[in-house]
């Protein structure tokens, strides 16, 4: 079975005692940039501990669905798990 957007999240991030998504992240339509490339610095890289890379890239079924999904959850790995709902243009605070 192909993995959801929500079981993706949970699986990237866990989940709460009630099984929502973690870190009180609302889960809703979200801009993202096809096929983007970014850069991220090494501190923000070094956040997560190695085993948690090694836990994704081993544990997880990686089928379209969620590698297409990782592109908007980029984000959220690298920014404490918080999702940007809007491109960058459409934020008025960027």
């Amino acid at each position: 079975a192909e993995l959801g957007f929500e079981d993706l999240h949970r699986l990237l991030f866990g989940a709460g005692e009630d099984g929502e998504a973690a870190e009180g992240v609302q889960l809703g339509e979200f801009g993202f940039y096809c096929c983007s490339q970014f850069m991220v610095h090494r501190d923000r890289v070094h956040r997560r501990p190695r085993e948690w890379y090694l836990r994704v890239s081993e544990d997880i079924p990686w089928e379209h669905c969620a590698t297409s999904y990782m592109e908007v959850f980029w984000h959220a790995v690298f920014n404490d798990g918080a999702l940007h709902e809007q491109k960058r243009q459409e934020r008025p605070a960027v």
